[in-house]
């Protein structure tokens, strides 16, 4: 067990440290002009907790880390035909034309194994392979919006510790701020 002496040191420097990168007219919470919220405005919030005593130390605010949830599952028939961002403020899900276009030839050419089809059947197999998909990214994306609807992070603003929260966004884990 290292000497608490050299616990002490190590400690000093740390906080020798930490003074030259931290600016502290960046924490007075009274001179912000932004988003200002007190303890009854913020109390109830999923995961929040105040005022946590626990053996040498008392913790004033803990807000759990959330871990993110993918969006939803695509269904495994379609699963290359659509493009997905993990990002729910993000691009919508969309057709993925080349992955499409792979398919239908795909499939125009197992139909050529069975048979001489027509123009039409060919131009019928594309079209239908062209509907389902557009079937199945719609309604994929109306879940894909459910998710991201409820994903969305909060909103920061420039003036640290300020931080705005979006209206009908349930609360997410957040960091007060991050300097650029």
């Amino acid at each position: 067990m290292p000497d608490p002496r050299e616990l002490l040191v190590c400690l000093l420097d740390y906080i020798k440290e930490q003074t030259k990168e931290v600016d502290p007219k960046g924490y007075r919470l009274a001179s912000s002009k932004g988003f200002l919220r007190r303890r009854g405005d913020i109390a109830g919030l999923p995961g929040v907790e105040f005022d946590i005593r626990l053996a040498g130390d008392h913790v004033w605010l803990r807000v759990p880390r959330l871990a993110a949830d993918p969006p939803p599952d695509l269904p495994k028939s379609h699963k290359g035909l659509l493009k997905v961002s993990s990002d729910p403020t993000g691009a919508l899900p969309s057709l993925d034309d080349a992955a499409l276009t792979r398919l239908v030839n795909r499939s125009i050419q197992a139909l050529k194994a069975q048979g001489s089809p027509t123009d039409d059947d060919i131009a019928q197999l594309g079209i239908q392979h062209r509907a389902d998909a557009a079937q199945v990214l719609a309604t994929y994306t109306v879940a894909w919006k459910s998710w991201a609807s409820t994903k969305r992070p909060l909103v920061f603003c420039r003036e640290p510790p300020s931080l705005v929260l979006r209206d009908r966004v349930p609360y997410r884990e957040f960091d007060l701020w991050t300097r650029s």
